[in-house]
């Protein structure tokens, strides 16, 4: 099976299936020894692993992928729709509402692209004024270019406001997929970090009652860093198709395992389902932290790539922009 200590220790010894328990407090003496090394008490060690288990619950959700791709479906969904259903009787982007809705979104791009711009600024970037004109940044991303949508009724039109459209459009997706992407490395909007040192912890803590040897390759498998942006791909997307597999054999041979020695034991079935399922929680906090352990290279190296590719689109954006409200107040 490739178990070694697993579900023995879960049903009460750290052995296999018929040898002698091992004495709790041969292993109550190690920990202790390991909080002595760590210079730590047992109880901050205990609030260290809570803090950090919560982070990486956060860092590990898949809610921002959602949030993204809902930005982009609906982005899409109101082009169509508008293509569809608009009318020139209800407003033209020369004037009157249209006109407004251009304007002012263009203004909260404006101050949106400022942002990229101040980051280059050094001692505006020391202060705590940037956090709140990041969160500024990606609100106003988002709500310019929905207007300037609007304003632009849904058409391309001449060719300098096409080109305008255009790249509004490829800045607006760029934001989302930024924002996505820092989500997975940020704990939040303050720019605070999580340690790779910290994951690995506790990926270790969590594993302490999880062997097996499929875990183990596993792990090294998957722990390298990413040599380039295409292997950061290919990780990113062979890890959530491997660590599915795994999760479920692992889970399936445990389950086999913990039933079949809990029955040797004396133990009922609804103790053996109790032991099942806390391996099952162990087991997910483990697996939590090896995905951000895993690709917390990966996010970072994708991060760097997408960083670099979003500014010059900015620029883009704002100097189309420039050229097409000229063309439109000269002609």
């Amino acid at each position: 099976m490739g178990y070694d200590n697993t579900a023995a220790e879960l049903i009460g010894t750290n052995k296999s299936p018929g040898s002698a328990a091992k004495p709790r407090a041969s292993t109550d003496a190690n920990q202790g020894q390991t909080h002595a090394r760590t210079g730590g008490s047992v109880s901050a060690l205990n609030a260290n692993v809570q803090q950090s288990r919560s982070q990486v619950k956060k860092l590990a959700k898949d809610g921002q992928v959602i949030f993204a791709l809902g930005l982009i479906v609906m982005f899409a969904v109101i082009y169509m729709l508008g293509r569809v259903y608009w009318d020139e009787r209800y407003y033209t982007p020369e004037e009157g509402v249209g006109y407004y809705l251009g304007m002012v979104g263009g203004i909260l791009m404006l101050v949106a692209v400022c942002y990229s711009m101040a980051k280059r600024v050094r001692w505006l970037r020391a202060t705590k004024f940037m956090r709140h004109w990041l969160r500024l940044h990606i609100v106003l991303g988002i709500v310019g270019p929905y207007m300037v949508l609007f304003h632009s009724t849904f058409h391309i039109g001449s060719l300098n406001g096409g080109i305008a459209l255009v790249s509004m459009t490829m800045v607006f997706l760029s934001g989302v997929i930024g924002r996505y992407l820092y989500s997975k490395i940020y704990l939040g909007l303050d720019g605070t970090r999580m340690q790779a040192q910290e994951v690995r912890d506790l990926m270790r803590f969590f594993g302490r009652r999880i062997h097996s040897k499929r875990i183990e390759s596993f792990q090294e498998s998957v722990l390298d860093e990413p040599r380039d942006l295409l292997h950061a791909f290919y990780k990113l997307v062979a890890y959530k198709v491997r660590s599915w597999i795994v999760w479920n054999g692992v889970l399936r041979d445990a389950k086999k395992f913990i039933y079949a020695v809990s029955y040797r034991k004396g133990l009922s079935k609804k103790e053996a389902h109790k032991k099942y399922l806390q391996f099952r929680k162990d087991f997910r906090e483990y697996m939590n932290a090896l995905r951000k352990a895993a690709l917390m290279g990966v996010y970072e190296k994708i991060f760097s790539f997408w960083r670099h590719a979003h500014v010059p689109l900015l620029y883009l954006l704002l100097i189309s922009g420039i050229v097409h409200v000229i063309a439109v107040h000269m002609y």
